[in-house]
């Protein structure tokens, strides 16, 4: 008995000694190596970059004009366009006519918009110039804005690029200009995320714009105004021809010092109408999007706040939606409503 007692100790002590190894120096060494390798590895590279420029559309109309030295148009009050046609107030007109709508025209063309949507900045060029007419009969161009008191027959046309009072504004002349503005990426509107690929079925990092919590892009506007002086013609007197290209691609390393004069934003959520009130009370924004109407649930078909959407709301027996909004400062609350986007800034101190 005893001496299965000792052999089940030896036993146990055996089993202990080879779990656990130690290596030691042979007793009386004075120095000793050791080595193991690690292998080294790397996660990979996401290039953080990327081009996404929306350009404008267009049409041969939309640069396309009438000019009227002799104010004819004012004169018969449009009589020979169709009912309905609308002109510039009389006391406003410049005598130069866009066709903006159906039956709308303006002494400017409508506005085209190049929109940023990229992660990083672009250089846009927006070049414009005139060219004569076959038969060598145009009015004269004008080199500046018209005087008040000018009797010989000019045309004065220019391209207005941005937006404001720090737009440009380039006169047209038979020799093409260009207008270069930068218009800066938001990187913020990008993330890394990590998405199976469809071939493969890895998983794989991806940089790609957000689908929520968007900002505003940077955009650039631009249109063609005109103006003529109001003085008789010849029966075959003409106008030149307008033409607009625009352009866009990474700065170089010497575009240095890039005009942004003028550039403007655009917007990925819709054109919102200020809510009637809102106010704050106790974790909570309760707003009212009309007066005097009181909100129903049904006509609800989405709510943000701060840019990220929630479901969290509801609305009261006196009709105001109420939001639950945490976190002191300022937050926009945006509300679409029976079709209408609604607007709201809730702050919380």
């Amino acid at each position: 008995m005893k001496a299965k007692k000792i052999l089940a100790v030896l036993t146990a002590a055996t089993m202990v000694m080879a779990m656990s190894i130690t290596a030691f120096a042979a007793d009386g060494d004075t120095t000793g190596t050791g080595t193991v390798d690690g292998t080294g590895a790397s996660e990979g590279h996401v290039e953080q970059k990327h081009m996404n420029v929306v350009l404008p559309t267009a049409t041969e109309q939309t640069f396309a004009y009438t000019m009227d030295p002799e104010r004819l148009i004012q004169t018969t009050n449009g009589g020979k366009y169709a009912e309905g046609t609308t002109f510039p107030e009389a006391n406003e007109d410049t005598g130069v006519y866009f066709l903006t709508g159906e039956k709308t025209y303006s002494n400017e063309s409508n506005e085209l918009q190049i929109i940023n949507k990229s992660s990083h900045d672009i250089k846009v060029d927006v070049k414009v110039k005139t060219t004569a007419s076959a038969g060598g009969k145009d009015i004269a161009l004008a080199t500046d804005a018209l005087a008040a008191d000018e009797t010989s027959p000019k045309l004065y046309l220019a391209a207005v690029v941005g937006e404001g009072e720090n737009a440009t504004n380039q006169i047209l002349s038979a020799t093409e200009t260009p207008v270069t503005k930068k218009l800066a990426g938001n990187p913020g509107n990008y993330e890394i995320v990590v998405e199976e690929n469809a071939e493969t079925d890895a998983k794989e990092y991806v940089y790609k714009q957000k689908t929520t919590g968007l900002t505003d892009w940077t955009a650039l506007k631009f249109k063609i105004k005109g103006a003529v002086s109001n003085a008789a013609i010849t029966a075959d007197t003409t106008a030149p021809k307008i033409t607009v290209t625009w352009s866009f691609a990474e700065p170089e390393s010497t575009d240095t010092n890039l005009s942004t004069d003028g550039v403007g934003t655009y917007s990925d959520e819709p054109a919102a109408t200020a809510v009637a009130s809102c106010s704050y009370v106790n974790g909570k924004a309760f707003i009212r999007l009309v007066a005097d109407a009181n909100a129903d649930t049904a006509n609800i078909t989405s709510i943000k706040v701060d840019g990220t959407d929630t479901s969290d709301y509801s609305v009261t027996a006196s009709g105001a939606i109420g939001i639950p909004v945490t976190g002191t400062g300022s937050h926009t609350i945006l509300i679409v409503y029976d079709g209408v986007t609604y607007t709201a800034t809730a702050t919380v101190e």
